[in-house]
C-alpha cells in the first residue's frame, strides 16, 4: 500500500466514526450482550486508547454478571513491553483459557 492510499484510507475512516457520534456509546450498551467470558488488559498510560474505556466496559460486563478478568499495568502504555508484565500476561491468559475453554 503507498503512502498516498493509506493516508486516504485513514481519511475514509476518521469521516465514518465522525459521523457516528454514538459509536463509544454502542459499545458500552451492548456489552450486555456479552454472553461469555471476557479477558480484558489495559496498559495504564496507554496513550492511543485511554484506560478509562476498558474500565467502562469491565464495568458493563461485570454489571451483566458475564465472568471477566480485568488487567490493569499501572506501568504500561499500548501493550505489554515489559518483562515482568508480558509474563504475567500470558500466564493469566492460561489460566483464563484453562478455566473457561478446557473446564
Amino acid at each position: 500500500m503507498r503512502r498516498d492510499d493509506a493516508t486516504k484510507d485513514i481519511g475514509a475512516l476518521l469521516e465514518w466514526i465522525a459521523a457516528r457520534p454514538d459509536l463509544d456509546k454502542e459499545r458500552v450498551m451492548n456489552a450486555d450482550r456479552i454472553r461469555r467470558p471476557l479477558f480484558l488488559a489495559h496498559g495504564q498510560n496507554d496513550p492511543r486508547v485511554p484506560v478509562g474505556e476498558s474500565e467502562e466496559m469491565a464495568a458493563a460486563v461485570r454489571k451483566s454478571g458475564t465472568p471477566l478478568w480485568f488487567i490493569v499495568a499501572k506501568d504500561e502504555g499500548h501493550g505489554f513491553a515489559r518483562q515482568a508484565n508480558s509474563g504475567f500476561l500470558m500466564h493469566a491468559w492460561a489460566f483464563f483459557m484453562e478455566q473457561y475453554l478446557l473446564n
